[in-house]
């Protein structure tokens, strides 16, 4: 409701600026007409002077006070006053001229109708009770002519154009008050309903990139998981090799997980498969996928790649491996073992036929390190 209310009293402060400064203009040129070609009294001109006055104050008090609830208040006013002081005009110029001069009268009657009209069109702050003030006015008007011409008939006989437009025009801005209001409400609820929506759907956005991130992704090593991982190597495999490309994978075991999980816990071992795959990912390149297809085992996708490149591949993750060793002081040692086949290497009819041939060698290369007792091993793979 704030921000509805808050609309209604921001397009009221547009109308009192389009409505006071149209006022002081056109009544800056009356006041000149009025002097040089009509020559009306001091008391008529006056009250055409403090409407410019009012005008003025309202356009300095819109423009110079920042708060904005304290300038409402005050224009609240000011309008008000200036509204009433344009119509007060034009009674008192009907009732001076009535039984004197009646193209005069025809001509302040016009006028009426036309402030009438303006005030209707830009009522600002007094839009809630405009329709009160023309009918309040013109009653009076229509009393006072009544009592000085002692012919109430007369009175409506000459009136009635000005008597009949002015209700017309005050039933319309009522009811062009409450257009206005429902608008705001409305259109508030729109833009509500709208911001609502918008959170909405940013909200989904951010639970389907999670919910992708899940189907695709390993959350610990942010590696693929083993199902898409599968997928997009199965992808890869089947591309190389109706473009007659190289393809290589190899395929990667941590040899100590168990020992570090069972003596140094599993939060642990988590941080000590994380900073196997914090090497790899540091010698590899972006195009290269790397997946994880096990607790502890990991396959490498090399796009592009015969077998040399990859064997050189992995001698680089081991010797980083041998330097993360010498430089960080853990009670354990963080070893790997791994298996290389590539399609420039191996005749093979299947994906699945490749990824076999890089986990029996990396088996094989597990054994013979057991064999001889080592922690790691930096030998070709066979």
């Amino acid at each position: 409701m704030d921000i509805q209310v808050d609309n209604l009293k921001k397009r009221e402060l547009k109308e009192t600026v389009i409505g006071s400064t149209t006022l002081m203009i056109s009544f800056l040129l009356f006041v000149i007409i009025d002097i040089k070609v009509y020559s009306y009294p001091i008391s008529i001109i006056s009250f055409r002077i403090i409407s410019i006055l009012l005008a003025i104050s309202c356009l300095v008090i819109n423009f110079s006070i920042r708060n904005f609830n304290q300038k409402y208040k005050l224009l609240k006013w000011f309008y008000t006053g200036l509204v009433c002081s344009v119509l007060i005009f034009s009674n008192a110029l009907i009732l001076t001229y009535f039984q004197v001069n009646q193209i005069v009268v025809l001509r302040s009657i016009q006028v009426y109708m036309a402030i009438i009209i303006g005030g209707s069109l830009f009522a600002g702050p007094t839009r809630k009770y405009y329709h009160d003030i023309i009918l309040v006015n013109i009653i009076l008007l229509i009393i006072i002519l009544s009592i000085q011409s002692l012919n109430f008939l007369e009175v409506i006989l000459q009136c009635y154009t000005l008597l009949i437009f002015t209700i017309i025009t005050s039933i319309y801005s009522k009811n062009h008050y409450t257009t206005i209001r429902s608008e705001s409400v409305i259109k508030t609820k729109l833009e509500d309903k709208i911001d609502e929506l918008e959170i909405e759907a940013s909200v989904r956005d951010i639970m389907e990139s999670k919910l992708l991130y899940l189907a695709t992704y390993d959350g610990m090593t942010d590696c693929l998981n083993t199902r898409y991982g599968i997928e997009k190597m199965n992808e890869q495999y089947v591309f190389h090799k109706e473009n007659l490309k190289k393809y290589a994978l190899c395929y990667f075991d941590l040899d100590s997980l168990k020992y570090v999980n069972d003596n140094f816990g599993h939060k642990e071992g988590d941080q000590y498969i994380i900073s196997f795959i914090t090497i790899v990912k540091n010698e590899i390149r972006s195009t290269d996928i790397l997946t994880r297809v096990g607790g502890d085992e990991f396959v490498l996708a090399l796009n592009s790649t015969g077998y040399a490149f990859a064997n050189e591949i992995c001698h680089r993750i081991d010797s980083s491996v041998n330097r993360y060793n010498l430089t960080h002081n853990k009670p354990y040692v963080l070893s790997f073992s791994y298996g290389i086949s590539s399609t420039d290497k191996d005749s093979t009819s299947s994906y699945e036929q490749l990824l076999s041939l890089a986990d029996q060698r990396m088996l094989d290369l597990k054994r013979s390190k057991k064999s001889k007792n080592l922690p790691n091993s930096d030998s070709v793979n066979r």
